[in-house]
């Protein structure tokens, strides 16, 4: 709605317009973070997570740089940095971030603003490009622990809309919880294959003239079912039967 005329009537059309593009801005926005919201929860792995986050999200925040590092909370591993390139997911492995910078995001754990790319970490200089004037850095915490940072980058160096970073930070909020879930099920995996490897040395000590026998056929027909194609299902299934094939001889005087 346009109105021209120069008194009030055109001051209250115009606070009319504004709060109407607002409405529909925050319209937007909750309904893009709820869509993420659902694909995220929903997710079962760590990379279908940052690839859906790293998808989505400049449909509602305004920035011209996404990228989510994951690190390793024990600080046994050095960090992955994933990024959006040419609508592909790309990978920067061996991320070693100082003590110093970890510090600062325990210190702040809401968010972390620089505004001079001369000021930028090196860890993140190397990898934002060129031209990036700012930067907004969201920390991901799991029981407490830095697990991971959202980074946001800007080619203008004016300061943050306010809105703006209160949905990044929702949004850094609920990917936490997700990446949490999926290092959950991470965990109970790696626990359950523990178990079944546990399982074939045990066969292996009731027989010890074939010990590794169940290992070895395990490995020889992973690869017998790669050459034959199998889907990563089917070869988790063999994975299985391989190493418990001969579970029966625990039984057997």
């Amino acid at each position: 709605m346009k109105v021209t005329s120069g008194d009030e009537f055109e001051e209250l059309a115009n606070s009319f317009n504004n709060m109407a593009r607002q409405l529909g801005r925050q319209f937007n926005a909750l309904t893009t973070m709820s869509e993420i919201d659902r694909a995220i929860l929903s997710a079962l792995d760590t990379e279908r997570i940052v690839r859906t986050v790293l998808s989505r999200m400049r449909e509602f925040l305004p920035y011209d740089s996404f990228s989510v590092t994951l690190l390793d909370p024990k600080g046994q591993n050095p960090g992955r940095t994933f990024m959006e390139s040419d609508h592909r997911l790309k990978l920067v492995e061996n991320i070693e971030i100082p003590s110093g910078e970890l510090e600062r995001f325990i210190v702040n754990q809401e968010l972390l603003l620089i505004n001079s790319p001369e000021t930028l970490p090196p860890y993140l200089a190397k990898n934002m490009g060129s031209g990036i004037k700012s930067v907004v850095l969201l920390p991901l915490f799991f029981k407490k622990e830095l697990a991971g940072i959202i980074t946001l980058g800007s080619f203008r160096s004016s300061t943050p809309d306010q809105e703006d970073l209160d949905q990044a930070r929702q949004l850094a909020d609920q990917v936490a919880v997700a990446l949490a879930n999926a290092q959950l099920l991470e965990d109970l995996d790696a626990l359950n294959w523990g178990t079944l490897r546990a399982l074939a040395r045990a066969v292996d000590a009731k027989s010890p003239w074939t010990a590794g026998h169940s290992e070895r056929v395990t490995e020889k027909a992973l690869q017998i079912g790669r050459v034959m194609g199998l889907t990563p299902e089917e070869l988790d299934n063999l994975h299985r039967g391989g190493l418990l094939h001969d579970i029966g001889k625990i039984g057997i005087p």
